[in-house]
């Protein structure tokens, strides 16, 4: 899912595709509220992915910059948008 809303935002490449295919009752897209993100991070423990260090986020869980991230899988994340995508 993430792979075919990518592909819509760039449309000037290739679209990527997804190996992928494990259900696991929570899978798609979703948008946290602000409020929520606490709640969402202790409920599903996904990898925070942020833009640089100075996005705020919440200390004790794991998170990894953009950069850092290239070539990584990982089973959940919460991204932190950048200003466009706000």
């Amino acid at each position: 899912m993430i792979c075919d809303y990518s592909s819509k935002l760039y449309l000037q490449y290739t679209p990527c595709r997804s190996n992928q295919n494990e259900v696991t009752g929570h899978d798609g897209i979703y948008l946290v509220r602000k409020q929520d993100v606490d709640l969402y991070l202790q409920r599903y423990n996904p990898v925070q992915l942020r833009d640089s260090i100075r996005e705020t986020v919440n200390k004790k869980y794991k998170t990894v910059n953009f950069g850092e991230s290239k070539g990584i899988t990982f089973e959940r994340v919460l991204i932190y948008p950048t200003q466009p995508f706000t």
